[in-house]
């Protein structure tokens, strides 16, 4: 079943896709933000996403790390944007109880005078309230090379501005670790925030860039892809990697 909620901005799922490969893996989400599925404008009611909220990311053609075209978020008030998966849900579905997600991040330098923005990502095992502590899986804050991002249980990730980063998250669910890796490093770990969370789900991502006022740097996401495998699989990961790839050419 999928559960769908709103947030601040509200992404559904794309169609469910099996792959056959060397390894089972089910993709969830892959989304280059590209046209004809993406116009260049409001990502409001734009593929499934929808808007509760007058400011939103738009999809640009002015920056990219493939295609044409990545989504874009603008030194606006906070927004929310949450894409809602098909519960990954490893007690029902003990096969595939690791989720991948992996995308490309950018960060424009800040004005003169302003502090450090970031861009944050909360991994939930809900659909809903991703950004409610008690239900992280993970919790990320994409700033840039000396920005603090600081006061969560937080993956903190300095980028280099105007650059692209490739991102890599890894979610065990069966043994409650999440890692992540920036442009192939070794992975890193980023505590759950309750490690008894009762459900063994990943509900939802959600992110919410921090850029307004005397915060500054603006994000762009591109080439967001969601999968879920067997775990150990070494086979899967690289599967995953080869989809990255594609994704990319």
């Amino acid at each position: 079943m999928t559960t769908q909620r709103t947030i601040t901005l509200f992404a559904s799922t794309l169609g469910l896709a099996t792959l056959s490969a060397s390894a089972d893996l089910t993709l969830y989400d892959s989304q280059g933000f590209e046209f004809p599925a993406f116009s260049v404008g409001s990502v409001d009611a734009q593929n499934g996403w929808s808007t509760t909220n007058g400011n939103v990311p738009i999809v640009t053609n002015t920056i990219a790390r493939s295609g044409e075209q990545s989504l874009f978020f603008a030194s606006d008030p906070e927004n929310n944007v949450t894409i809602t998966e098909t519960r990954i849900d490893h007690a029902n579905n003990p096969q595939n109880p690791v989720v991948l997600m992996s995308f490309d991040v950018l960060m424009t330098q800040p004005g003169a005078g302003q502090q450090i923005g970031a861009l944050f990502l909360d991994l939930s095992n809900q659909a809903s309230g991703g950004n409610d502590s008690l239900n992280r899986i993970g919790n990320f804050a994409f700033t840039g090379p000396d920005g603090a991002a600081g006061g969560h249980d937080t993956g903190i990730v300095r980028l280099e501005y105007s650059q692209w980063s490739s991102i890599q998250i890894r979610v065990d669910l069966e043994n409650r670790a999440t890692t992540y890796t920036v442009d192939g490093s070794d992975p890193i770990d980023v505590p759950w925030s309750f490690p008894d969370i009762g459900n063994q789900y990943f509900g939802g991502f959600f992110f919410t860039p921090i850029n307004t006022h005397a915060f500054g740097g603006q994000f762009a996401i591109d080439n967001l892809i969601v999968t879920a495998v067997p775990a150990p699989s070494s086979l899967a990961l690289l599967g995953f990697a080869a989809i990255g790839a594609r994704c990319r050419r």
